[in-house]
C-alpha cells in the first residue's frame, strides 16, 4: 500500500481553515483487506469536518479511517481511496508545524 498526504493551502495563519488530503493506493497484485489508516492531527490544529471520503468511514474521535477492502492494482481506479479533512490552525499552533 502507498499512502500520501497533501496540505492545501501550503501555508496558513491562525484561525484559517485548510485541508489535509490523505490517499491510499493498493499498487500490489493482491487485494488488501481491512485497511485502516490513522490520521492524527498535530498539536495546534482543530478538526472541522470531513469534506470528502471515497471509501469507508472516518472516526473523528480516534483519527482512524477505516477503508475496508482495497482492490489490487489491475482494478484501477478502484484500488485508490481518498479522504479530505478540513481543519483550522489555532493561535497556539507552532510556526511551520501544521
Amino acid at each position: 500500500l502507498q499512502l500520501g498526504l497533501n496540505v492545501a493551502p501550503t501555508s496558513t495563519t491562525a484561525c484559517e481553515k485548510f485541508e489535509y488530503w490523505i490517499t491510499a493506493i493498493n499498487s500490489g497484485d493482491a487485494d488488501a483487506g481491512l485497511v485502516n489508516v490513522t490520521g492524527l492531527l498535530p498539536a495546534g490544529v482543530e478538526f472541522c469536518q470531513t469534506t470528502t471520503i471515497t471509501h469507508g468511514t472516518f472516526d473523528t474521535s480516534t483519527g482512524i479511517w477505516f477503508i475496508g477492502n482495497l482492490p489490487r492494482a489491475e482494478l484501477a481506479p478502484a484500488n485508490q481511496a481518498g479522504l479530505c479533512i478540513q481543519a483550522t490552525a489555532l493561535p497556539t499552533a507552532p510556526d511551520g508545524k501544521i
